[in-house]
């Protein structure tokens, strides 16, 4: 690519606006955390309402840009078939040589009133006029070409030497040599690209009535809104609508608190209701946007377009990085909160100032507070997903050698999604749904029951967790063999490619969080001496701790080997040779994990609510620590087992379909 001295500078400037821009998103919220409780600034307020309010503009720009290209290209075509009517039934007219082609001018003016303009910020578009070796021309009369000086002498293409034909400046297409009955094509637009494939690709080499002519503007011009052939993953835009409404429905009870409970309005600032209104709309707009236009890619305004996308990945990790904070603090007062019911003469006072009594009413009865554990995790997922179909519509502005939807050469087909081969490893994965989700209830009723055998009920159930590890463990390394041994390994295409890289994200969260509980349970395991920060459990207690640990380190097993078995089965395909002998080697074990990913998706998000799982790591790091730990963490362990998930789906899915181009192999 060509680049200039001015899109070099702004380049630099849109960089440097990202980065000033995230480092006030981290900055704010934690001055606001580290404040007294209540006594807030209005500055944070209205830090978000710019961020959201500017990524409404954004969001509303851009999808008036898609509707107008999308109703001038309507326009367009429409035309184009008029002018290719006209030109097939009254106004061609083949002379002597084969080169010279006239058409009725009126209609060439119509149809190329609306053709695409030069973008002056896109210098490595495709350029016409940059090889006159065997062009097709375009003619007027001949008259005006002679008294023009543009007609010159090339070869005739049918056989006679020295032809004159009419070669324009700027509007010429490059023909194939190889091709010599092709007939003269309108090109219309300062930017003409190369001849359809598909019209190469036609037996008879037909005029444009064909329904495979490429007589239309995008078979030359570059478009300035193109829909790409390689968009977002279904289920990842599903999640994203999922934890969207996670998140509207946490706004919505937010708001309602504050004017339901007239007395909550002395604890927040005039800023807060617009604030969170700005929020749900802006979540609302950005999820319909990234759901419909995830296949756009923008050949127009560029510089504006690639501030807007910085823009919305900026404002997605600000939203992630805001709700972490605020779930940080809410522990925190929670905590002492608690300490404070419990030792009323105690110094909490220091920290909560004088807004305790409005942290009293917001923890004791705000639904908001009850509800936060279940969708903080909401917050921070969407924010990770939609930073990521951000950045992926943002690295595809300006390509001009996207593959337009609907124009693959060769095609897979429709979707194959029957459950053949996968009987087994269904039922398998409801039998570790079962044995995943039942634990899970269980530990949830003997929190809430004060129970005499609670201890010896938790060790059973951690057993049984570790069991499951170990045995979806097996699974991943057993799918990594098969897949290895049968399946054929293939290029990886970029959505594969996106897929896996946005999984490492959630792996890393699953790794850190799991060692830092092994770590724990392990360096007090082995050290015999009486430590201060190791408490001294005995009995059922202790063997917790203990499986507790253990199970730490089987879910890093896990995680590990089964990003293993995505990243291997992603690229490969079935053979045809199994086809033909009817065998699918590992889709039985794909649809097993993808089973026991969606129960441990559920059960990550309950995990913060396990209270033996939180009193050791709460005496070794800390409290405030600890919950630093847990809230930026867990979260990402929740995105590892749905994108796990979606990843599995896409195995199960086009692992074991054949592509056409191989099965006409």
């Amino acid at each position: 690519h060509r680049a200039s001295t001015c899109s070099s500078i702004l380049q630099s400037l849109l960089t440097l606006y990202g980065l000033v821009v995230l480092m006030h998103g981290v900055v704010i919220p934690i001055s606001d955390a580290l404040a007294k409780p209540v006594e807030h600034a209005a500055y944070r307020q209205m830090f978000y309402i710019f961020m959201h309010g500017v990524g409404i503009i954004c969001i509303i720009y851009l999808n008036s840009l898609i509707s107008l290209h999308q109703r001038r290209a309507k326009k367009r075509a429409q035309r184009f078939a008029t002018a290719a009517a006209a030109f097939s039934s009254e106004g061609l007219s083949v002379g002597h040589s084969p080169q010279t082609v006239e058409i009725p001018m009126a209609h060439l003016q119509e149809a190329a009133a609306d053709a695409p303009e030069t973008d002056p910020v896109s210098p490595d578009l495709p350029h016409n006029g940059a090889d006159h070796q065997g062009t097709v021309p375009l003619a007027t009369t001949e008259a005006d070409a002679a008294d023009e000086g543009l007609l010159s002498t090339a070869p005739d293409i049918g056989g006679a030497a020295g032809s004159q034909i009419y070669r324009p400046r700027r509007r010429m297409l490059k023909r194939n040599p190889l091709v010599t009955d092709l007939p003269p094509v309108l090109v219309s637009g300062r930017r003409a690209g190369q001849v359809d494939e598909r019209y190469l690709a036609s037996p008879d080499g037909e005029g444009p009535d064909t329904p495979e002519s490429p007589f239309t503007p995008s078979a030359f011009t570059v478009n300035p809104i193109t829909q790409s052939e390689t968009g977002i993953n279904l289920y990842l835009r599903l999640g994203a609508i999922v934890f969207g409404f996670g998140v509207m429905i946490h706004d919505g009870f937010k708001i309602s608190e504050v004017i339901e409970r007239k007395g909550l309005a002395a604890c927040h600032d005039m800023w807060f209701i617009p604030k969170q209104v700005v929020h749900l709309v802006f979540i609302m707009a950005q999820t319909y946007y990234l759901f419909k236009h995830h296949r756009i890619t923008f050949n127009t305004q560029l510089l504006l377009t690639r501030f807007m996308m910085v823009h919305l990945i900026v404002t997605n990790l600000c939203i992630w990085v805001k709700t972490v904070i605020y779930e940080i603090k809410v522990g925190l007062t929670a905590d002492s909160h608690n300490a404070l019911k419990s030792h009323p003469d105690g110094g909490v006072e220091n920290y909560t100032g004088n807004g305790t009594d409005c942290h009293e009413n917001l923890l004791d009865n705000g639904p908001s507070h009850k509800l936060g554990p279940y969708l903080y995790p909401c917050a921070v997922e969407y924010g990770l997903i939609c930073a990521a179909i951000c950045f992926k519509v943002f690295s595809k502005i300006g390509d001009t050698k996207v593959t337009p939807y609907g124009r693959k050469m060769y095609p897979e087909g429709p979707r194959f999604t029957a459950c053949h081969k996968s009987h087994k490893g269904l039922f398998l994965g409801l039998l570790i749904m079962i044995c995943v989700l039942v634990p899970m209830i269980s530990l949830q009723m003997l929190n809430s029951d004060k129970n005499p055998h609670q201890n010896i009920y938790t060790l059973v159930i951690v057993s049984i967790e570790c069991l499951v590890l170990l045995f979806t463990s097996a699974m991943s390394v057993t799918g990594i063999v098969k897949t290895v041994r049968h399946l054929r390994l293939y290029r990886v295409r970029g959505n594969e490619a996106f897929d896996v890289n946005l999984l490492f994200v959630g792996l890393a969260g699953i790794l850190c969080f799991n060692l830092f509980v092994a770590i724990s349970v392990g360096s007090c395991a082995v050290d015999s001496s009486d430590i201060s920060h190791c408490p001294t459990w005995i009995g059922h207690k202790n063997i917790i701790t203990k499986a507790a640990g253990l199970k730490s380190v089987l879910e890093v097993v896990q995680s590990i080997s089964q990003t293993l078995f995505i990243m291997q089965a992603i690229q490969r395909r079935i053979t045809l040779e199994l086809v033909e002998n009817n065998h699918k080697p590992g889709r039985g074990l794909t649809i097993g994990l993808l089973i026991a990913n969606l129960a441990m998706w559920i059960e990550a998000v309950f995990e913060a609510k396990r209270t033996f799982a939180e009193d050791f790591p709460n005496g070794y790091f800390g409290k405030m620590a600890w919950s630093i730990v847990k809230y930026i963490f867990l979260p990402l362990i929740i995105f590892f087992r749905f994108h796990s998930s979606v990843c599995l789906s896409e195995i199960w899915i086009r692992s074991y379909k054949m592509p056409k181009k191989r099965a006409a192999e």
